[in-house]
């Protein structure tokens, strides 16, 4: 890539960490292109030159906040020098430090509140990212159910049973963003270390 080619990549993502922490501020109903153009410093005919809508903008803010997260799964998956057990914990980790380690973390409500208006956008999170992150943590199930450690008889219950939990550890973060009682009423590291031993002991075959 010459360096014409670099700056235009590094502009882009200037662009999108700029647009994200827009719609984190304001949601996606309240940003609006004008003002994540001049938050950028630049015209608004310029932005629609990289961009050429908000959706397509949210889109790309979304693939940020969660680039490459499936390839740390996976790399977690593929490590032999763990027990089933251990790959199934730190991928789990792996998966609360993504949506409650980093401000990113915050785009499910944003996609929740996007996807309300337009249903794509769900749709496209579905069917790309949290696709790609579902299959790389079943495929750690599906060792450990080869190994007759795990035993699963709904596959579709135990991905809520896995996600469902994390995601809503996250929106109550933001929920609870202003309140001086946030640590007593979402025990994180609590909350945490209870969802990893109640779902192991789901999944755990015994006899």
């Amino acid at each position: 890539m010459g360096v014409e080619g670099e700056q235009t990549v590094t502009r882009r993502r200037e662009i999108v960490l700029t647009s994200a922490a827009e719609f984190i501020r304001s949601g996606y109903a309240g940003t609006s292109m004008s003002a994540i153009a001049r938050a950028l410093g630049m015209q608004k005919a310029s932005l629609y030159h990289h961009f050429p809508g908000k959706e397509d903008l949210f889109v790309a803010c979304i693939d940020e906040a969660f680039s490459g997260t499936h390839h740390r799964l996976e790399a977690i998956a593929a490590d032999r020098g763990m027990t089933v057990r251990d790959r199934l914990n730190t991928a789990l980790d792996e998966l609360y430090d993504i949506y409650l380690g980093r401000e990113m973390g915050m785009m499910p409500a944003l996609i929740a509140e996007a996807a309300a208006r337009i249903p794509s956008i769900g749709e496209q999170f579905f069917d790309g990212l949290f696709a790609q992150q579902d299959a790389a943590i079943m495929a750690i199930i599906d060792q450990g159910i080869a190994a007759g450690d795990f035993a699963v008889d709904n596959r579709k219950a135990l991905v809520h049973m896995i996600f469902g939990p994390i995601v809503m550890a996250s929106m109550s973060v933001q929920m609870l963003s202003g309140s001086t009682r946030a640590d007593s009423l979402l025990p994180l590291d609590e909350v945490r270390q209870g969802h990893k031993q109640m779902l192991m002991a789901a999944i755990t075959r015994r006899g």
